[in-house]
């Protein structure tokens, strides 16, 4: 476990479901408005929602069982998984699958995000993502998981820096958190600044789409 020095303590700052954010900046750019970027500014939970299509329920009905099970398909269906590999990757959210399962899964899944279906279409053997980063000679999951996953990465470099810049001692940054070191007597006032910076920073690679993020403060890290 990770302890700050005496009289510290840490400031975690974890961006709510990030990669679906830039997911959807990198389709409205393409074609304009979307479903995912219409349902996250509106504050909506894409988990839920996607939930609500493959089980056919109201989203108000929606289970934490079900809500578990749509996080398989909306980590996995974007970066191009076919149905053999989803149905391993699913296995990390505790699923067994038969062909017939991830099929219908994924059939749900274009269902509740149109417009991923024309995103998943060809293949150039290059990627670029908005900032302008090029990636050559990808695979196809790397040229359909490139424009999402570094347009994330390139909005959390911005923050680190900002953070870096604003004098917070950044300690980690593990996944999609960030967590800072920071004296106790000032960790209410630290707290809403990181949040601050966190949000700034990354609206500026994802100006269309809302971001958020949750706090936790805590005497130790472990993960």
């Amino acid at each position: 476990n990770l302890v700050p020095e005496k009289d510290n303590t840490f400031i975690i700052t974890d961006y709510s479901s990030i990669e679906l954010s830039t997911l959807a900046q990198v389709l409205y750019s393409k074609y304009g408005e979307n479903e995912m970027q219409k349902r996250i500014n509106a504050g909506e939970d894409l988990h839920t929602y996607y939930a609500s299509v493959l089980y056919k329920v109201p989203v108000e009905e929606v289970t934490k069982g079900q809500r578990q099970s749509a996080k398989a398909a909306n980590f996995g269906f974007p970066g191009g998984l076919g149905i053999h590999t989803f149905i391993e990757f699913a296995e990390g959210y505790g699923l067994q699958l038969t062909d017939g399962d991830a099929q219908e899964m994924k059939d749900a899944w274009f269902e509740a995000f149109p417009l991923m279906k024309k995103y998943l279409q060809g293949e150039e053997g290059s990627v670029e993502t908005l900032t302008g980063r090029k990636r050559a000679s990808t695979t196809y999951c790397q040229e359909k998981n490139t424009p999402f996953q570094g347009l994330a990465a390139d909005g959390a470099k911005l923050d680190l820096y900002e953070l870096i810049k604003k004098g917070f001692k950044v300690v980690g940054f593990v996944h999609d958190e960030i967590i800072s070191e920071v004296p106790e007597e000032n960790m209410i006032d630290m707290l809403d600044i990181q949040e601050e910076i966190m949000i700034n920073s990354m609206k500026q690679v994802v100006p269309d789409v809302s971001i958020s993020v949750e706090s936790t403060i805590s005497k130790e890290y472990c993960k």
